[in-house]
């Protein structure tokens, strides 16, 4: 573990109503995170990936990037004063163990055994049509690229399903048992509307996970994060011991059963550890 240095990158091209801003980070580096300052409220960025060697390994809304942050026992995004910073990060959060969290920095420049190496990393901006003179600037956290290769990534996901009411709403064709979904480290579950009173997950057809709403966020406070309003996590790693992340690994089914109040569309933001991929 190297020391960190915190830097602002090239400036992001494309920063314009409408349109895709792409900010590039410069290769040979580890990234633990980046921080986007911008004019723009949350709803103006309409999505975020980072994508390395042309494969999106992260992809969300900035408005569920901040709620994701402020679990995690972040700071809410305010950009009262003019400015706001958007907190993206590539390490996990909330750890005890710093190895735990610094498992999952992109570790750019570094060839592996097998030759398998980030050789490109950059972020796309989705910045919505009416948003007035935008302006984003992105600093980023970094230390020095260890020999290796790139290790392990954090991938994530976002998927959506729909429950057509009240009653149970299985899914089971969310991303698992892969080479870049190996482990879940949490999943965040966004409902549209009404709210989910009870989640069960099952892995290889048993219960590894079955708690009322209530009893989530009790569990969870005590865990030492924030739950947020009527978004729902299954969060395999909330008393911060990283290892806890559940392997999805030689499994054949895994799949959640969420009691609804009502119809709604869940989007699920999923963490997943692995690796790159290809």
């Amino acid at each position: 573990m190297g020391q960190r240095i915190s830097k602002k990158v090239q400036s992001p091209e494309g920063v314009a109503s409408g349109q895709t801003a792409t900010v590039k980070f410069a290769i040979g580096s580890k990234y633990h995170d980046a921080s986007l300052v911008t004019n723009l409220d949350l709803a103006k960025i309409t999505e975020i990936r980072v994508i390395a060697n042309n494969k999106t390994i992260h992809r969300y809304s900035a408005t569920r990037r901040d709620v994701i942050n402020q679990f995690y026992g972040l700071p809410a995004y305010d950009n009262a004063s003019g400015l706001g910073v958007l907190f993206i990060p590539f390490d996990r959060k909330a750890l005890k163990d710093r190895v735990m969290e610094e498992v999952t920095a992109l570790n750019t420049g570094s060839k592996g055994q097998n030759g398998e190496m980030i050789s490109s990393l950059f972020m796309e901006i989705d910045i919505d049509a009416t948003a007035v003179n935008p302006s984003i600037e992105v600093y980023a956290t970094v230390s020095a690229s260890d020999p290796g290769g790139v290790g392990t990534v954090m991938h994530v996901t976002t998927h959506n399903r729909t429950a057509a009411g009240a009653g149970e709403l299985e899914v089971s064709d969310l991303p698992f048992n892969q080479p870049t979904a190996a482990a879940l480290n949490a999943a965040f579950l966004f409902p549209s509307a009404n709210d989910i009173s009870k989640i069960v997950v099952e892995r290889g057809l048993y219960k590894v996970f079955e708690r009322t709403k209530a009893l989530n966020e009790y569990m969870q406070v005590i865990g030492e994060r924030s739950p947020q309003g009527t978004v729902q996590v299954v969060d395999f790693t909330e008393n911060s011991y990283g290892e806890n992340a559940l392997d999805l690994r030689g499994y054949q089914d895994f799949r959640y059963r969420l009691s609804m109040t009502g119809a709604a569309t869940i989007g699920f933001v999923s963490e997943y550890l692995g690796i790159l991929g290809d």
